[in-house]
């Protein structure tokens, strides 16, 4: 009865159910996709920073212990992210040597 009612207006409604549930489905799969692809990039981007900054647990203790002493904490922390540095460096080095490093294997 209410189909025929509005197929008399211009409105078809099975056709306006499947559209509507149409642009749910590709929405919720647009957003489930979306939320992917956020935690795949913020584990990378954890992994990259464990690799490349493995200092970051030991920064986070020195400031816990040490947050009342703001000028020695700040130049604590900048002077191991240098000292962390010396091994990459290193690596890179030996690398353009042609030296096989335990990272490379």
């Amino acid at each position: 009865m209410l189909d025929t009612v509005l197929s008399l207006v211009g409105i078809n409604l099975k056709r306006q159910v499947r559209q509507l549930a149409f642009t749910a489905i590709f929405a919720l799969a647009g957003a489930l996709l979306i939320v992917l692809a956020l935690a795949f990039a913020i584990a990378a981007l954890c992994a990259w920073l464990q690799l490349e900054f493995g200092t970051l647990p030991g920064v986070h203790n020195f400031l816990r212990e040490w947050s009342d002493e703001y000028s020695f904490s700040s130049w604590a922390v900048a002077w191991g992210a240098e000292e962390a540095r010396h091994s990459l460096v290193l690596t890179r080095y030996l690398k353009l040597l042609g030296i096989e490093t335990l990272e490379a294997m």
